[in-house]
This record gives C-alpha cells, sequence and structure tokens, in this order.
C-alpha cells in the first residue's frame, strides 16, 4: 500500500489537505471522499445522502 500526502490550492486560495491511500495490486471502481470538520461527518450532515 502506499500513501501520498495531497496538498491542493482552492480558488479562493486556501489550501486543502489529504492523503491518498492506494494498494498498487487492486484496482478499484469506487473512490471514498471523507470531509471532516463542521458538519463533515456523514451522520449529522443533513447535505449527504446514503
Amino acid at each position: 500500500m502506499s500513501a501520498f500526502r495531497l496538498n491542493v490550492p482552492a480558488k479562493r486560495g486556501s489550501v486543502l489537505n489529504g492523503v491518498l491511500f492506494r494498494d498498487d495490486d487492486m484496482k478499484a471502481d469506487t473512490v471514498m471522499i471523507a470531509v471532516t470538520g463542521i458538519h463533515g461527518n456523514f451522520y449529522s450532515n443533513p447535505f449527504y445522502y446514503t
């Protein structure tokens, strides 16, 4: 498994930090993006649909 640090600048100047975890032996059709912080969890944010 490989891990890559991500630092992506947004249009307004803030930098979005993250980590990409990747298994070189597996091919996936799905990506999960987790947004943390205020209302950043999947259970309390009314804008996330399950």
